[in-house]
């Protein structure tokens, strides 16, 4: 009914399969976590399921970090927001083949952060049916913060591995992206 999960695995993991919360952060700045031997249930033998219940966790920590950081966004539009870090002032389609997202899936994500005030669209002089996406001086002053947000993410699902680790993890995620 139960397998043994491996002691060296990331928090993020851990706490998969033990049910028992996030790690907590110390004032310090340290983090208090104990990697015992656990149990895990069954059907994270399955690394689809795994991977997927992983995914589902990191959406929910990530979002609950937002939250807490009054950032007033979604995971989704994080991840829009990052990608105009890197370079705004780009048509749609072209934001979307960046962040794999389709133009619908990502129109009403643009839609809402208009709303926000966190971009604004304007047409290219060549095409007036063409929009290209532009942060706002808004957006702009929560980057830090996002940033931030996001490193936290990481620092707690990477917590407990070696950067040997850590790399062979992205390659790992790399290869499952590039596979499918």
């Amino acid at each position: 009914m139960f397998t043994r999960y491996p002691v060296c695995v990331p928090a993020f993991f851990y706490l998969l399969t033990t049910g028992t919360g996030w790690p907590r952060l110390e004032k310090n700045g340290g983090m208090q976590i104990s990697f015992g031997v656990t149990t895990m249930l069954d059907i994270f033998d399955s690394t689809c399921v795994l991977l997927a219940k992983a995914e589902q966790k990191h959406y929910l920590y990530t979002k609950k970090l937002l939250t807490e950081n009054d950032l007033g966004i979604t995971p989704g539009q994080m991840t829009v927001l990052y990608t105009l870090y890197k370079g705004d002032g780009i048509p749609i389609t072209e934001l979307g083949k960046k962040i794999f997202l389709d133009n619908s899936t990502l129109t009403g994500l643009i839609d809402r952060l208009e709303k926000l005030e966190l971009v604004h669209r304007a047409a290219t002089p060549e095409d007036r049916r063409c929009y290209c996406i532009f942060l706002t001086d808004k957006a702009r002053r929560l980057e830090q913060a996002i940033r931030k947000t996001m490193a936290g993410v990481e620092a707690i699902m990477t917590a407990g591995c070696s950067p040997e680790e850590v790399a062979a993890f992205r390659k790992v995620l790399h290869c499952i992206f590039a596979a499918l």
